[in-house]
């Protein structure tokens, strides 16, 4: 009763905050999730999107504390670029066994992204795609089996001059305690200690209460008061001492995996939260300057604000039941008063999921991201799933898209559906049906069915979407992903892709309208005019993508892609304006990427990309260098041209773009970042150049816990 109790309380409080806080919705966040499965190679890192990704390649691929993976990157719904542009942070808790610190998304250009994976120690690593296409999976290796150094003793530990003489008969008390193996006595002299004893001694008063603990068979506070003594000291003289007694913990706990699903659960077993996250803060700046020429000169200041970001997820586990948690938000203040966008509060994920793993039943309530089953992106509701026989699992689906930066709850459109994954021709298949319906003011918005078909084994493995809208008899969406690994680690990545850009459905017919709601166009349109208004807008987009990446030797690779799309054009109607069709545009993208070059740990992308469009042409020359510096300080020097050519006018322009990006880690769990650069253009028309600058200074910290 008590558990049920706990879930009713936290799903009416979810229910609360979501509609008392307001969110920015401009995109759904790409970062979704990271999950820890134990395999018999060790520890596998499994890395959800919420898009489809295709693994491309990696540096350096040596043991490191950072790497760069290089991404093929896929919005499975609407615009092709849709959501993907930008840069995310996912915080993360590290332990002996999985030392990761955080995954950091990246992208500038569209379809291709970079991954940085930020460890606590260097590591060996293997990177795959995933069975499903929204997920990328890291091998780490086994925990190390180490076995501590012998536990020190008391009368080898010199206890500081300043430590009063009642600290120090506690102290000798306690290791006359520990020698009679009377523990709990120990225990209770150095927690004493802990509490009266001087800064100096409080580290050995620390260590020697988890060395107390552990021999007392309390390995959960051992394990605690070990990893407090490393948060706070972990630059301590024994350090490195405590480090080995925690790994010998973890090691000692860690079984088999199949010992893992083989053994019984324990009635009344101990279940503890596990609480981690992150919290920033970083201040940003933008000034623009236009030279028009004859002292003709405008300089304005186009950002300045602070922002805040706070990532917390909690995860309980228990003999039948698990509790995942997870808030990410913000709230950034601006500085500029009136002439700026105004201060903005984000809420990016609130969500709580229980599963009763008995029962094989889960339920995902709050604001979440969902990619699958017709979904369109972020929600505000619930996600119940089942396990079925045959290794079958039903998902339904209700809820409210969230597509406002500034409202809290919308309850104007509203959607539900259900899809069922199956595996009808073995383990390597899998195929996912839905159906899904969506209504906004009392019309009919979107009706879909459609399905996925995958395939799988390590080297090869494709994708295919298909969404077809049965309210307007058309096809939103069909999508081909192939992925190809060969014995010379070449691999080689396809993409077909047609859908309607936006995706099909009612609400498209406010577009360029006044109206501020279907319920108000109404007032001007009949239903089936409103549905042809909706087509009128919506064009076609064609996409095709071949990726090739080869190594060239042990930390030399090349990458390359080339990409050819269009769009259609949209005719007249509702006194909205006809767009013309693009054409075919085409983008040619190659990559240099040189790893331990000029000192281990070090990253060089040296890449060119050419694109000729309806609009322009442009060359483009980057390059793109990470450097430790230290073991505290990375600097990461960026450098960029584009020339262009526009076809609407005429001109000609040249871009220059520096930045340089440094983090330097002040403590194990707190690191200090700035982010400065500037970008000086020229475009020069027939007669006439005109010149802009900006520049702009991103610092802050970051702090995990």
């Amino acid at each position: 009763m008590g558990i049920l109790t706990n879930m009713r309380v936290l799903i009416v409080w979810l229910a609360t905050l979501l509609m008392s806080l307001s969110a920015q919705a401009e995109r759904s966040r790409i970062l979704e999730n990271v999950d820890i499965v134990d395999s018999s190679s060790g520890p596998q890192l499994v890395i959800t999107f919420n898009h489809t990704v295709r693994y491309i390649s990696h540096s350096p691929r040596s043991a490191n504390d950072i790497f760069e993976i290089q991404m093929a990157s896929k919005a499975l719904f609407g615009n092709v670029d849709e959501g993907l542009i930008g840069s995310e942070t996912l915080q993360w808790s590290p332990n002996p066994a999985v030392p990761l610190l955080d995954i950091t998304y990246e992208s500038e250009v569209t379809g291709s992204s970079r991954l940085t994976l930020r460890f606590q120690r260097p590591v060996s690593l293997t990177i795959m795609s995933g069975k499903d296409v929204r997920t990328l999976t890291i091998q780490l290796p086994p925990p190390p089996v180490t076995t501590p150094r012998p536990t020190a003793l008391l009368e080898d530990v010199q206890i500081p001059s300043s430590a009063s003489t009642p600290i120090r008969e506690a102290m000798e008390a306690a290791r006359q305690a520990v020698a009679a193996k009377d523990f709990s006595s120990a225990i209770r002299l150095y927690e004493k200690v802990l509490r009266k004893g001087s800064l100096a001694v409080k580290p050995i008063a620390l260590e020697f209460l988890g060395v107390a603990r552990e021999k007392n068979g309390q390995r959960a506070q051992a394990k605690a008061v070990y990893q407090r003594y490393l948060a706070e000291y972990p630059e301590g003289g024994s350090a490195e001492r405590v480090q080995q007694r925690l790994t010998g913990l973890v090691t000692a706990a860690k079984r088999p995996p199949k010992q893992l699903r083989e053994a019984k659960a324990k009635p009344g077993g101990r279940s503890d939260w596990q609480i981690f996250g992150g919290v920033s803060q970083f201040y940003r700046r933008d000034n623009r300057t236009t030279d028009l020429g004859e002292d003709n000169e405008f300089t304005s200041i186009t950002s300045s604000s602070l922002t805040n970001n706070l990532d917390l997820s909690g995860r309980l586990r228990t003999d039948t039941y698990s509790v995942r948690t997870r808030f990410s938000g913000g709230y950034e203040y601006d500085f500029l008063g009136a002439d700026g966008p105004g201060n903005e509060t984000r809420l990016s994920s609130l969500y709580a999921k229980i599963s009763d793993r008995k029962r094989r039943l889960h339920l995902q309530a709050g604001r979440q991201s969902g990619n699958k089953g017709g979904v369109l992106g972020r929600f505000d509701g619930a996600l119940f799933s089942v396990q079925l026989p045959k290794q079958a699992k039903l998902h339904l689906v209700a809820g409210y898209p969230v597509n406002s930066s500034r409202n809290g709850l919308e309850t104007s459109k509203r959607f539900y559906g259900a899809n069922i994954d199956l595996k009808p021709f073995g383990k390597n298949w899998g195929l996912n049906a839905f159906a899904i319906q969506q209504t906004v003011d009392g019309l009919i918005d979107r009706r879909a069915i459609g399905g996925e078909v995958r395939y799988f084994v390590p080297g090869r493995s494709f994708f295919t979407l298909g969404d077809y809208d049965l309210l307007y008899d058309e096809l939103n969406t069909l999508l081909f992903l192939g992925h190809w690994t060969f014995p010379d680690n070449t691999t080689v990545n396809l993409s077909l892709d047609y859908r309607k850009s936006p995706i099909l459905s009612t609400s498209n017919a406010l577009q360029s309208q006044m109206a501020e709601s279907l319920e108000v166009l109404l007032n001007t349109f009949d239903a089936s005019e409103i549905q042809q208004l909706a087509q009128d807008r919506t064009a076609t987009s064609r996409l095709a993508t071949l990726g090739v990446s080869r190594p060239l030797m042990e930390n030399l690779q090349i990458n390359g892609d080339l990409t050819i799309s269009n769009f259609s054009s949209t005719p007249a109607s509702g006194g909205v304006e006809a767009t013309p069709a693009t054409g075919n545009d085409y983008s040619l993208n190659v990559q240099l990427v040189r790893s331990n070059w000029l000192k281990t740990g070090d990253i060089h992308i040296l890449g060119t990309r050419f694109s000729d469009t309806s609009s322009s042409s442009t060359s483009t020359v980057s390059l793109n260098s990470r450097y430790p510096v230290n073991p505290k300080l990375r600097i990461n020097p960026r450098f960029r041209i584009d020339l262009r050519d526009n076809v609407s006018d005429g001109s000609s322009q040249t871009t220059y773009k520096p930045s340089l990006r440094m983090t330097y880690k002040l403590k194990r769990r707190f690191r200090v970042e700035a982010n400065m650069g500037g970008e000086w253009s020229n475009k020069n028309l027939t007669d006439d150049t005109n010149k802009t600058q900006s520049w702009f200074v991103n610092v802050g910290y970051r702090m995990d816990f």
